[in-house]
């Protein structure tokens, strides 16, 4: 949704927040799973978890003051590998 220039306010960065609170409900159920599972599957799931949240905490640390910075943050926030 669009809001005039002259009424935008500071809002709170929530979706750095819902990547950590995500981050750790995955570790939390994770720990629930068998033992005999942790190195099959739940070690790459936390692991894809906690490379989710540093990917969008450094992507939210950029600010581009250039063309080229533009282009870095959109690649770190729309190109990562799985």
């Amino acid at each position: 949704m669009s809001v005039l220039k002259s009424k935008r306010g500071e809002s709170a960065v929530q979706f750095l927040e819902t990547a950590r609170e995500l981050e750790i409900y995955t570790i939390k159920q994770c720990a629930k799973f068998p033992k005999r599972f942790m190195f099959l599957i739940t070690n790459d799931i936390v692991s894809l978890a906690k490379s989710v949240y540093n990917d969008v905490k450094s992507a939210n640390s950029i600010y581009p003051t250039n063309s080229a910075e533009v282009q870095f943050k959109h690649k770190l926030h729309y190109n990562r590998k799985l």
